[in-house]
This record gives structure tokens, C-alpha cells and sequence, in this order.
């Protein structure tokens, strides 16, 4: 039954197109010699069109390439001063270093030098007063 049922819907659809299009509900495009000229020379100004988009996209690939090969080198050189920068940084430590042991120097030999200073006053003093009467 369901078999039936769908091909009486098939051939009705079928038959409502017919009608259709045959009727003129439907019609199809006029095609002229006109008109495909008119296609042809469309088709041309689109190939046109494309040859010149190719040449702006591989202007552009250049332009990328160029502008990747320039970052490139930005970056070695921005890697050789980052070492550099690095290597200052060591510099002053090792110098704040060095300036840390010197000032520890200059504090001990003060500290010596006040020592003896005090020594010797004492010593000074020791022999004025055995020399007095």
C-alpha cells in the first residue's frame, strides 16, 4: 500500500513539473550569441582580475618573507646584546665585590692604624712621665 502511495505522489510531482514547465511557469534562460560574448568577455576581465591578484599576493608573500627575515635578524641582534648586558651584570658584581673587600680593607687598617695610634700615645706617655722628677 505504502508503495502505491508513493508513486502516485512521485507521479503527480512529476506531472505538476511537466506542467510547469511547459506551461511557462518555468522558463528557462535565452542563450545568445550576445550574451555569450558578453560571458566570454566577463570571463576575461575575471582572469584578468585573478592574474593580477596572484601578483599582488606573491608581492605580499615577499613582503612577509622580507619583514620574517628582518625580525630574524632583529632577534640575533637583540640575543647578542641580551649576552652583553649579561655579561656587564657579572662585571659589576665581581666590581661591587671587589669594592665590598675593599672598604672591609680601609675599615681593618683603620682599626689598625687607630690600634698602634693608641699603642704608641700610651707608649709616649709612659716615658714623659718617667722622665719627669
Amino acid at each position: 500500500m505504502r508503495k502505491h502511495s508513493f508513486l502516485r505522489g512521485l507521479t503527480a510531482f512529476t506531472l505538476a513539473g511537466l506542467l510547469a514547465f511547459y506551461s511557462g511557469v518555468v522558463q528557462l534562460p535565452n542563450v545568445s550569441a550576445e550574451s555569450i560574448t558578453d560571458l566570454k568577455s566577463q570571463l576575461a576581465e575575471l582572469e584578468k582580475q585573478e592574474e593580477e591578484n596572484n601578483k599582488r599576493l606573491e608581492e605580499l608573500r615577499d613582503d612577509v618573507s622580507q619583514k620574517r627575515a628582518y625580525r630574524d635578524e632583529l632577534q640575533g641582534k637583540i640575543d647578542i646584546i641580551q649576552q652583553q648586558l649579561d655579561i656587564l651584570v657579572q662585571r659589576i658584581n665581581e666590581l661591587d665585590a671587589q669594592i665590598e673587600q675593599g672598604e672591609q680593607d680601609i675599615a681593618d687598617t683603620r682599626i689598625s692604624i687607630n690600634a698602634n695610634y693608641t699603642k704608641s700615645l700610651n707608649c709616649i706617655k709612659m716615658e714623659s712621665s718617667s722622665m719627669s722628677p
